[in-house]
């Protein structure tokens, strides 16, 4: 509700300067009615910061900063001393400048977490605020892990068989896969085709073996992701051991 209010009024503040400022002979000046658009923006900013509308505020520090410094950090600082209840009556509160009476309030904030109290957002005080405020990214990488062949196994030519695989963090939609085998010549045979791919809730694929593939004991399945594998991260999965292709 407070962000929508200051959305109201930032708007209402630049109409005003466009049509009706000029003209009004009581009015702000030009300047200060500039500077408190700027800080409206500031403070709806600050209260959006990266929570993405219904969770609670989040914001990253990466840069060390201090008493003369303005921007997106400092009025994101103000919001955090804020809601650690150590910002009273903090006068730059909803700007977006880093002034003394900041550096008062991130001494009493350092104070409270036995940092040294400089009034400087330096590393370790951007590290306890990032630990405290800091958006929290899902670190859960997506996984594939084939499940048979999966070594030891003698698989004929011709014989038909189901490649298997357990998988978890793939979306359906996105994430598409392929199979392929690894031969000893060190060259990949496709067992889905170029242009066949399959759902990611998918965990089975029948394969009958062609025997144009060579007899050999050093094969191994690999299952990729296609969506992964274009945005340049590996999400695959190989059979842990070799296994056999023998003859018809």
């Amino acid at each position: 509700m407070k962000i929508k209010f200051l959305i109201f009024t930032v708007i209402l503040a630049t109409a005003f300067l466009c049509f009706g400022g000029a003209t009004t002979t009581h009015a702000l000046t030009l300047d200060q009615l500039l500077t408190q658009i700027a800080n409206l923006q500031a403070q709806l900013k600050a209260l959006q910061g990266n929570h993405g509308g219904a969770g609670a505020w989040c914001y990253n520090f990466n840069t060390s900063f201090g008493v003369g410094a303005s921007g997106n950090d400092v009025a994101n600082l103000h919001e955090a001393l804020k809601e650690n209840g150590v910002y009273g009556n903090l006068s730059g509160f909803g700007t977006s400048d880093f002034d003394e009476d900041t550096a008062a309030h991130v001494v009493l904030f350092q104070n409270k977490y036995g940092i040294t109290a400089s009034g400087y957002v330096g590393p370790t005080t951007i590290v306890k605020l990032n630990g405290l405020y800091g958006c929290k990214v899902n670190s859960t990488q997506p996984s594939i892990t084939v499940t048979s062949p999966n070594g030891g196994e003698q698989w004929a030519q011709g014989s038909t068989h189901n490649i298997t695989w357990t998988s978890s963090g793939l979306t359906q939609g996105n994430d598409q896969l392929f199979i392929n085998l690894d031969a000893p010549t060190g060259m990949p045979y496709n067992v889905t085709s170029g242009t066949q791919f399959l759902s990611p809730i998918v965990n089975s694929y029948s394969w009958t073996i062609p025997s144009t593939i060579p007899v050999g004991t050093n094969y191994k399945i690999e299952i990729g992701d296609t969506y992964g594998k274009a945005q340049g991260i590996t999400i695959d999965g190989k059979s842990a051991n070799y296994f056999t292709i023998t003859a018809q």
